[in-house]
């Protein structure tokens, strides 16, 4: 079944998009981030370096495709879309010039 959950008011939304995208990173979930190229860069930079001691795999839709299946995260400036079927939640993050839809998707086999 599909699960949609919103997320909105927080005071540092990139540093929000970076817990949210490493949780999820950590369940094991495949994710498409997709905004505006300026808030995708700006994301993509933060998740390079909200955190010291961790780091969350990303890389941009328009990267080579070993590098994009190799990613859990991928940023992308066009409309989402996903290639397996499974357990599907999409989180919308709306603020001013920081909106984001974040489509996260389970692997196979894995458990919540």
């Amino acid at each position: 079944m599909t699960e949609i959950a919103f997320h909105f008011n927080a005071p540092d939304k990139l540093a929000y998009a970076c817990r949210l995208l490493r949780k999820a990173v950590s369940s094991g979930a495949q994710v498409v981030v997709t905004g505006e190229p300026a808030s995708l860069s700006a994301l993509d930079t933060q998740l390079w370096t909200f955190a010291a001691l961790e780091f969350v795999p990303h890389c941009r839709a328009d990267s080579p495709v070993e590098q994009r299946l190799a990613s859990p995260v991928i940023l992308s400036a066009r409309k989402a879309k996903t290639e397996q079927g499974g357990k599907r939640k999409k989180y919308v993050n709306n603020a001013k010039g920081k909106t984001f839809a974040i489509l996260i998707q389970k692997r196979k086999g894995v458990k919540n």
